[in-house]
């Protein structure tokens, strides 16, 4: 999965050098670091603009109100003045000029706060008009309506410049009463003075005066409890106190009064000092406002300068850092290139200086010079491996003997040189005896041990000019050459068997081993060295079947038992093929009963040529052609089938015995075997014994119980056939699932008048008794040996004394008929 996602960039990068990944790369890395700054910068300077924003906003507001102040003041006098008090008229003059002023102010402020934000344009106010009005009710809604325009203005450059918007926890309750409450209260302080002068001039306070005054008084009153909450009562109390006081007056001496006698006079400037007081808060917070947001973008800027800084810092440090990485990698890479451009012209003695580096190019390099180190070896070690290399193709790997192949080129030089000098030359073919047993019982690395050994002591036995070989497995020839007589190579194949005689100590084991020696002489046995190599192997066969362990010397008529030997082997292949094996079957007589207990299996071969052969004369052949197996597994299916056939019949069933070869027992899947047969036959496991010899079940004693045990799971009986004559241990015995045990006819017929094989038997059977196992007795034949084993109380008796091995049919008649002996 990973593979796949990440295949199109890694083709992409493989195509770019290094300088271009390294380019892209570093592109990469610093175009995310350069926008993260900028976006950062970016908001920094947006903040900076806001603040700078509010505080021209403040600048404008501030202007916009001195202008409203004085148009509250001009109202005020001009509404007294025009209902009589004609004394305000010097005080109005001088609120012209003023207002002229601000008015001037006002406008060079808003170009101010124009070229800062979207400052709303203030209505124009002609000041020579509303001095002009003679009407006092007229000049009056005038001057509030010119007035109101100018607190709307300051509303908008509130919203405009962002002051409402401000999100400041210490600034906000400052903004909300400035901006919001504080101009529209003093508003109504101006209209209440205005009211009020002109109704102290004319002596009366109409009805929708009154009215108005009540109504912005009671606003009054409202909005200074607000803003004393806001704006912390106590820390302005002096100015809040002058409001107080100018409603309180405005209640006691024009709406409370009947009639009214209040000097305009006193009472306008009670509402002017009030107004003064409103005045004086804006004028005292304003400051902090500005001031609040002075320090905000003076944080701002400092902000932005650190983050400027920083931001190239790292930028440059990134840039520092990366260029000295490329110039590393540059130089390990340049190195290597240059070497392998020298190692790939045949220098070897350069190599790549790793330098102060430590990363994984370090480990590249020392692999590198290594992998150069090797390369040199191998330049030096290369004629001593094709030395080797020659040597192993002509020498054993186990032994270091020379092999089959470099024997034939050995042979073929001896017996030229025979040819030439008139010399004898001898090969002596070796197979040591039972090899296979030590193999199997110890183990294949005791195996090679024991042959390592063997050559060895071979090796001792060798003259100068001789040659011994492993030819495979447990198979040596030796090649004598310069012999005067035929003594010369019976002598030297007695060294060798005396010297393989010796014991060999093997794993805290001493081992007494033998071997087969078949000499074959050159010019009497052949002229060449094929020929000369099979008669020398004929003879070895003949050496093993006289008994192991000796020496034989080729004869022709040796050739004629081989020839024998293989037509042996390919009649019993046939006969194999053409179904030509037949059963017969032995009855065995539970002592008991008197009745027939079991029915071995025997086979025989009725060979077309030459009759019914017996088991004597084939059954060895089979073991060592390896047909034994495919014969036993015949053996076993026949034999099942017939014990099902005689049961079908209407007899009883009989169990059958079956005798089970150790080429078959030691297989993997007999047991598989075995199950298939019971299932194809139908055969119940109860019915059916194996017979099995003591050379089979100590080979692998671990294996043996395992397989036993499985066995008895399936119901089958076990029997230790010939039970005496191999090499079983009785410390072993005890751990073998067995049912029965068969004394061996050769302790059998010499009882009761050998006193050896009288006391070897009824040790077996007393032996037997005590493990509770039936013991059975074969080849009984004399009513003395029937008298004896039943005196000793043997479980089983088989033999001639009651039946010769019979047909099927004949057998199972005589098992229905038996009579008590």
């Amino acid at each position: 999965m990973a593979n796949t996602v990440f295949a199109p960039a890694i083709a992409f990068m493989n195509r770019l050098t290094y300088v271009q990944k390294f380019a892209l790369i570093g592109f990469l890395l610093v175009l995310p670091m350069t926008l993260t700054a900028f976006f950062l910068l970016s908001d920094i300077h947006k903040d900076i603009d806001q603040a700078r924003q509010k505080r021209s906003g403040l600048a404008y507001i501030e202007a916009l109100q001195k202008a409203v102040e004085s148009l509250q003041q001009q109202r005020g006098m001009r509404n007294a003045y025009l209902r009589g008090d004609v004394s305000f008229a010097p005080a109005i003059e001088a609120n012209r000029r003023e207002l002229g002023q601000r008015l001037e102010q006002l406008t060079t402020a808003e170009r101010k706060a124009i070229s800062s934000f979207a400052a709303p344009r203030f209505s124009r106010v002609d000041a020579d008009w509303l001095l002009g009005l003679q009407n006092a009710g007229i000049s009056f809604e005038a001057h509030s309506s010119v007035i109101r325009q100018l607190l709307d203005t300051i509303a908008a450059a509130a919203e405009a410049s962002g002051l409402q918007r401000d999100e400041d926890k210490g600034r906000y309750p400052l903004i909300n009463a400035v901006l919001l409450k504080l101009p529209p209260l003093l508003e109504n302080v101006g209209r209440m003075r205005g009211i009020g002068t002109g109704a102290a001039a004319a002596g009366q306070l109409g009805a929708e005066e009154r009215s108005d005054l009540i109504v912005y008084a009671g606003m009054l009153r409202s909005d200074l409890q607000t803003m004393s909450v806001k704006l912390k009562q106590q820390e302005r109390e002096a100015d809040f106190s002058k409001l107080d006081a100018f409603v309180a007056m405005t209640g006691a001496q024009l709406l409370d009064a009947a009639p009214i006698t209040l000097d305009p006079h006193p009472y306008y400037e009670a509402a002017t000092a009030a107004l003064g007081s409103g005045a004086h808060l804006f004028s005292e917070l304003l400051p902090q406002l500005d001031s609040s947001l002075a320090d905000e973008a003076g944080r701002l800027e400092l902000r932005q300068g650190v983050v400027l800084s920083l931001s190239l810092a790292i930028w440059l440090l990134v840039l520092y850092l990366f260029v000295a990485f490329y110039r590393s990698m540059r130089n390990t890479v340049a190195g290597l290139l240059e070497a392998s451009r020298l190692v790939e012209k045949g220098d070897l003695s350069v190599r790549v200086a790793a330098g102060a580096t430590r990363d994984e190019w370090s480990h590249v390099i020392e692999s590198y010079n290594r992998m150069v180190d090797a390369a040199e070896r191998m330049m030096v070690e290369r004629r001593q491996h094709a030395e080797q290399v020659q040597k192993l193709a002509y020498h054993d790997a186990l032994t270091g003997m020379p092999n089959r192949l470099l024997f034939q080129d050995r042979l073929s030089t001896a017996l030229s040189q025979a040819r030439r000098n008139g010399k004898m030359v001898a090969v002596l073919f070796l197979d040591l005896d039972r090899f296979k047993v030590v193999n199997d019982t110890l183990g294949h690395d005791s195996g090679d041990q024991l042959l390592r050994e063997v050559a060895q002591r071979l090796l001792l036995c060798l003259r100068d000019g001789d040659t011994v070989c492993r030819l495979g497995g447990d198979e040596f020839i030796l090649i004598a050459v310069g012999l005067h007589a035929i003594n010369d190579a019976a002598a030297l194949a007695e060294r060798i068997l005396h010297a393989l005689a010796e014991p060999i100590e093997l794993r805290q084991q001493r081992l007494n081993i033998s071997t087969s020696v078949g000499v074959s002489l050159f010019p009497f046995d052949g002229d060449d060295a094929e020929t000369l190599v099979k008669h020398a192997d004929t003879a070895m066969y003949y050496a093993k079947s006289k008994g192991r362990n000796n020496v034989q010397f080729f004869d022709p008529v040796m050739s004629e038992k081989a020839a024998l030997r293989l037509k042996g082997e390919t009649d019993l292949r046939s006969a194999l093929q053409h179904g030509q094996f037949v059963l017969y079957y032995q009855p065995r007589v539970d002592l008991q009963t008197g009745r027939v207990s079991a029915m071995e299996a025997l086979v025989r071969w009725r060979h077309p040529e030459q009759g019914l052969i017996l088991p004597a004369d084939f059954i060895p052949l089979a073991e060592e052609t390896g047909l034994i197996v495919p014969l036993g597994d015949w053996v076993l299916q026949t034999a099942c089938l017939q014990a099902v056939g005689w049961q079908r019949e209407g007899y009883e069933p009989l169990t059958i015995s079956v005798n089970v070869s150790a080429s078959q027992f030691e297989r993997a899947d007999f047991t598989d075997k075995l199950l298939r047969c019971l299932e194809e036959s139908g055969l119940e496991p109860g019915w059916l014994e194996l017979e099995v010899t003591e050379t089979a079940v100590m080979k692998n004693v671990a294996l043996t119980v395992q397989k036993l045990g499985r066995l008895k799971e399936i119901g089958i009986r076990i029997s230790i056939d010939d039970f005496g004559t191999g090499f079983s241990s009785l410390s072993y015995l005890k751990h073998f699932q067995l049912d029965a045990i068969k004394i061996d006819r050769s302790f059998v017929k010499d009882i009761p008048h050998s006193a050896k094989d009288t006391a070897i038997t009824k040790t077996i059977i007393a032996l037997a008794r005590r493990l509770n196992m039936r013991v059975v007795a074969e080849g009984v034949e004399s009513d003395a040996q029937f008298q004896f084993l039943a005196s000793r109380k043997c479980s089983e008796l088989q033999g001639f004394y009651f039946s010769r091995p019979l047909p099927a049919g004949e057998a199972r008649r005589f098992a229905a008929c038996l009579p008590l002996p």
